[in-house]
C-alpha cells in the first residue's frame, strides 16, 4: 500500500488515478479474502474442539448408562437420548467436513441441547 500511495501522489492524469484505484481495490479484495480464510480456519478449529468435547461427553454418558443398566435401572429413555445425541454429533462432523461452518454451528447447538437433556436424565 505504501508504494501505491507514492504512485497516487505522483499520478498526473485521471487515467493513472483510475488505474491505481483499480489496483487498490484489487489489493483490498485480496486482503479481505485472506482475512476471511483466517477467520474461517479459527472458527473451524473452535467447532472441531467443541465436537471433540462432545465426543468425550457421549462416551461418558455411555459409561453412565451402562452402569445404570447394570444396576437394574430402566435406561430405555436414556438410550434413545444417546442415539439422538450421536446422530447430532454425526451431523455436526459432516457439516464441518464439508466446510459448512454455519450448518456445523447449528448442528452443534442441537447437539448441545441433546447432551444437556441426556445429562439431566443421567444425574
Amino acid at each position: 500500500l505504501a508504494t501505491l500511495k507514492t504512485k497516487v501522489e505522483a499520478a498526473t492524469t485521471a487515467e493513472e488515478l483510475k488505474a491505481l484505484a483499480k489496483q487498490i481495490q484489487e489489493n483490498l479484495k485480496q486482503k479481505r479474502e485472506i482475512v476471511k480464510k483466517i477467520v474461517d480456519a479459527v472458527v473451524s478449529a473452535h467447532l472441531q474442539n467443541a465436537i471433540d468435547k462432545s465426543d468425550e461427553r457421549i462416551a461418558a454418558a455411555e459409561v453412565k448408562i451402562a452402569e445404570l443398566k447394570t444396576a437394574g435401572k430402566d435406561v430405555v429413555e436414556l438410550e434413545k437420548l444417546l442415539v439422538t445425541a450421536k446422530e447430532k454429533l454425526v451431523a455436526a462432523k459432516d457439516s464441518l467436513s464439508k466446510d459448512s461452518l454455519e450448518d456445523a454451528k447449528d448442528a452443534l447447538k442441537d447437539l448441545y441441547e441433546a447432551l444437556k437433556e441426556l445429562s439431566k436424565k443421567t444425574e
